[in-house]
C-alpha cells in the first residue's frame, strides 16, 4: 500500500525512526514485507505431477485465460478475489511445497486473509517436522535451520576460495566403492 494511503498518525508511527530521506525510503520499502501494511498482488502455483499451473494476480480487470502453451492459467482480480481463489484451489491438494513458505508466504497469506475476513480452507502451518503436508524446501535444505543459510553471493565467494589449478592434486578415478588418492 502506498505510504500516502495511511493517515497522518499512522505514517508518523511507521516512519518514526527514519531521520534521513534514505532512511525514510528504506522504511517505506520494508512496509511491503509486512502483511499489516502490504497487499498480496500475485500468487503462483504449480502442480509438479501434471505441470499445470495457475497465476493469480491483481488487476482492475477481472480476466481469466488459459491454459497457455505451458499449461498455465491466469486469473486476475482484486486482492480479495485472488486470495479467495487461492483458498479454493489449495484445499484440493494433500501436500504443498514452498521455499521459505513457513517463514514468509504462509503467515503472510494467513494474516492478509484474516484482515480481509476470508476463512482459510486448510492449515498452512502444520507440524513443522512433518513434510507430508507442507514441505518447505528451505527447511529441508538447511536441515530445519541447522545448516547456515547462505545469501546469493555465497557460491561466488566459495568459488574464489578454490585453487585455480587442480593439476597438483594427484589421483585416479573411483574404483568400486572408494576413491584412491596418491600423495
Amino acid at each position: 500500500m502506498p505510504i500516502e494511503s495511511f493517515d497522518e498518525a499512522r505514517r508518523a508511527y511507521l516512519l518514526k525512526s527514519a531521520e534521513t530521506e534514505h532512511a525514510r525510503e528504506t522504511e517505506v520499502q520494508k512496509l511491503s514485507l509486512s502483511p499489516l501494511t502490504a497487499r498480496i498482488v500475485a500468487i503462483g502455483m504449480l502442480n509438479p505431477e501434471t505441470m499445470a499451473g495457475k497465476v493469480l494476480y491483481q488487476s482492475p480487470n477481472q480476466e481469466r485465460s488459459g491454459p497457455d502453451e505451458r499449461n498455465i492459467e491466469y486469473h486476475a482480480g482484486n486482492e480479495e478475489q485472488i486470495v479467495r481463489q487461492f483458498w479454493d484451489d489449495v484445499r484440493h491438494y494433500d501436500q504443498f511445497i514452498t521455499f521459505n513458505g513457513r517463514s514468509f508466504d504462509c503467515p503472510f497469506i494467513m494474516l492478509r486473509s484474516a484482515m480481509l475476513s476470508i476463512p482459510p480452507t486448510r492449515n498452512l502451518m502444520p507440524y513443522r517436522y512433518d513434510s507430508s503436508v507442507h514441505c518447505d524446501l528451505l527447511d529441508q535444505l538447511t536441515f530445519y535451520g541447522a545448516v547456515r543459510r547462505f545469501n546469493d553471493q555465497e557460491p561466488e565467494k566459495r568459488r574464489r576460495l578454490r585453487p585455480r589449478h587442480r593439476s597438483d592434486v594427484p589421483g585416479r578415478p573411483v574404483q568400486g566403492d572408494r576413491a584412491v588418492l596418491r600423495g
